[in-house]
């Protein structure tokens, strides 16, 4: 689908301060009229878009054995005023970006196709990679997008938390994170820290699209547990998180390939032994 690229169009005051902000601290907030207004799209847009978050899958791939959370997952190829999913992939980080459950190739349900094409999601993939492509000073117009769509669900009796992993980069160079939906909940703050892990701000989002854009080669981020403000009732809290990399950046590098690498030295020895 084709998009007037952003990065090509003159700034309203809204875009001008948010790359203001984010050149000068490395983060900016959004209110939700704010996201609203930037996307351009009407009201009724957005009801059917929030309601596939009741659709996501369970995450079996928690590191600390939890069951609290649901995600669903895509990517896309965004360059210039073009924006194309890519086939089904694996999600990695390496364990220098999450200590938890990196260095594994994770699969995760595929976001449902209307969900991926809908206007809110191609309105913010060309929002992130044009404040991408404003911050970086950079001539790359070819990024490589990532889209999460997370439900968090806190019970009494177990940690809930939207970051398991702590504090930490995502090893890309911007992060969106927008607010989806919240229910019975208390917690959940987004916590901005600079690269020594100073508080930089605790940002509470309250309202459905509010959002947070990081500078995530400067910045890190962490968001705090949540539990039920009645019980037995669950907590709720659902989020939709983007990142964007340059499409020519290196990605951290598949555990699989390395453990077939190291697969077939050990063949190799074999061979020679024998």
């Amino acid at each position: 689908m084709n998009h007037r690229p952003l990065w090509r169009t003159p700034l309203d005051e809204t875009m001008k301060r948010a790359v203001t902000q984010l050149r000068a601290t490395g983060f900016a907030r959004f209110e939700a009229l704010q996201s609203k207004d930037l996307l351009g799209l009407p009201l009724e847009c957005f009801g059917p878009f929030t309601e596939s978050w009741e659709r996501l899958d369970p995450d079996e791939w928690m590191g600390d054995g939890g069951t609290y959370r649901r995600r669903r997952f895509a990517t896309f190829s965004v360059e210039g005023g073009s924006i194309a999913r890519k086939p089904h992939q694996r999600h990695y980080q390496s364990r220098l970006h999450n200590q938890l459950n990196g260095g594994v190739d994770r699969w995760f349900s595929p976001v449902e196709p209307e969900i991926a094409d809908h206007s809110i999601t191609h309105g913010l993939l060309s929002l992130g990679t044009s404040l991408a492509y404003r911050i970086t000073d950079t001539a790359e117009t070819h990024w490589h997008a990532e889209m999460h769509q997370f439900r968090i669900e806190g019970k009494a009796f177990e940690r809930a938390t939207p970051t398991p992993e702590g504090l930490h980069r995502d090893g890309v160079t911007l992060v969106i994170m927008m607010l989806i939906g919240r229910r019975n909940m208390l917690g959940g703050i987004t916590g901005i820290r600079d690269g020594e892990g100073r508080n930089l701000a605790d940002l509470e989002l309250a309202s459905p699209f509010e959002m947070v854009v990081v500078d995530d080669r400067r910045l890190q981020h962490v968001v705090t547990p949540i539990k039920p403000i009645k019980s037995p009732e669950s907590a709720v809290r659902d989020a939709l998180v983007l990142t964007f990399r340059p499409e020519t950046a290196e990605p951290d590098a598949p555990a699989l390939s390395r453990v077939r690498q190291d697969e077939g030295r050990f063949r190799a020895r074999e061979i020679q032994k024998g």
